[in-house]
């Protein structure tokens, strides 16, 4: 079950995108409770393990040009 890195929330998060990277299937999701955005990675090794972790996506910065 995946856990939200920013509020600790584990049910249904709302699914963003979805691509291939290297070995690892990796799911944008958004956390429905506190709205936080996060990358889950989820592959098997060439060695055979499971491999599953979390990155936090900041949100980008808004407005205009310098």
């Amino acid at each position: 079950m995946v856990k939200c890195p920013y509020c600790s929330f584990e049910n249904e998060f709302r699914l963003l995108r979805v691509w291939r990277f290297r070995f690892y299937d990796v799911r944008m999701l958004e956390c429905p409770r506190c709205g936080g955005k996060f990358n889950h990675y989820v592959g098997v090794t060439s060695r055979g393990g499971r491999s599953e972790f979390v990155i936090r996506v900041r949100p980008r910065a808004s407005g205009g040009s310098r």
